[in-house]
């Protein structure tokens, strides 16, 4: 609450507007992108566990780790990219964006 009283008053309403855009689309993806993963890893992991796979479930471990992990950069190589070149975006000025230039 505290964030968003600060942003409110830094960009505006007009960018609060953008803000809560944009931030319904981004928790509509990230819902998305994690249904059912951490219960899938749950269920594996206790299910081995039941098997008593010792070394098994260290390597179940390991593997659900680097998934997440390329996952998770994956999502973030997908949403820097959609703000490459930096400086592009939305302005709140009547100035052209930076990016008009950009091939």
């Amino acid at each position: 609450m505290v964030f968003r009283v600060y942003l409110a008053a830094r960009i505006g309403a007009q960018g609060m507007g953008l803000y809560q855009l944009i931030t319904t689309v981004y928790n509509l993806a990230l819902t998305i992108a994690t249904a059912g993963i951490g219960i899938a890893a749950t269920r594996m992991i206790t299910e081995e566990m039941a098997l008593g796979g010792g070394q098994r479930l260290r390597s179940l471990c390991k593997k659900l780790l680097l998934a997440s992990l390329v996952l998770g950069l994956l999502a973030a190589g997908l949403q820097l990219g959609r703000t490459w070149p930096p400086g592009c975006g939305f302005t709140m000025s009547g100035r052209p964006s930076p990016c008009a230039s950009w091939p």
